[in-house]
């Protein structure tokens, strides 16, 4: 949900940063034929789906759900990136487009990686290239699996959101995990994602990763769900609502 952004402004599940600008050039969207559906890749997006932290030396949260993702990810809290958008698979590789970013110039742009093993509920994968050599490798540790027992049983505020203008923006909630991210029409931007309580109507997220590192590190808010739109309000300490807006579930 939305903070003020008037306050300021799974690295993806497998990349840094700058191999991302680098795995990310348009012009390299040698677009594949999607492939029929197969237990193969139903196993593949058994893999992937849910709700994974990095793990050393990388930091951050992704969260990959019905062809949906968002990732805040960094290798030091001085650097945290944040985007979101879709993916698809094709054979053994995801492809995922980045729809949402702080960065605009990365918006449309697509990267891509495949599983190289799921050991336990630590996935390892790699980074490719444009013609598919592996540039990176990054391990993150699977802390809920999206199985469809779990989709089954989700309730109505878990799933992904985008929001409603002015804001653009998408958010993933799943399991006591979040990544939120958004951009105003002003230019402001904010990113974060860790956990979250939900008690009856009430939510508060704890900013694990955080792309603004002068906002509070805690945001409370309330919500109500009209059809698939969330209604939701930024609360303070006193209860006091102090931002509002909508949200609209895709998933």
């Amino acid at each position: 949900m939305k903070e003020q952004l008037s306050a300021g402004r799974f690295l993806f599940l497998i990349c840094l940063t700058s191999i991302c600008l680098a795995a990310c050039n348009p012009g390299s969207n040698k677009a594949k034929k999607n492939q029929t559906s197969s237990p193969q890749q139903g196993h593949l997006i058994a893999k992937i789906e849910g709700v994974f932290e990095y793990l050393t030396p990388n930091q951050g949260i992704a969260i990959m759900l019905k062809g949906r993702y968002i990732y805040i990810y960094s290798e030091s809290d001085d650097n945290m990136y944040c985007h979101s958008g879709i993916y698809k698979t094709s054979g053994e590789i995801i492809t995922n487009t980045i729809l949402f970013s702080p960065k605009s110039e990365d918006i449309g742009k697509s990267f891509q990686w495949k599983v190289l093993s799921l050991s336990g509920d630590t996935l390892l994968a790699a980074v490719l290239d444009d013609d598919g050599n592996i540039v990176n490798k990054v391990r993150s540790l699977k802390k809920v699996a999206a199985d469809d027992h779990l989709i089954q049983q989700m309730n109505e505020f878990e799933g992904t959101f985008n929001y409603v203008p002015p804001l653009t923006g998408q958010g993933i909630m799943l399991q006591g995990y979040y990544v939120y991210m958004a951009n105003d029409n002003e230019g402001n931007n904010m990113g974060h994602g860790g956990t979250y309580i939900q008690n009856q109507d009430t939510f508060t997220n704890m900013k694990l990763y955080n792309i603004n590192k002068t906002i509070n590190s805690e945001l409370r808010w309330i919500g109500k769900m009209k059809e698939d739109t969330i209604v939701w309000a930024v609360i303070n300490d006193a209860n006091q609502k102090t931002w509002q807006g909508y949200s609209l579930k895709i998933r």
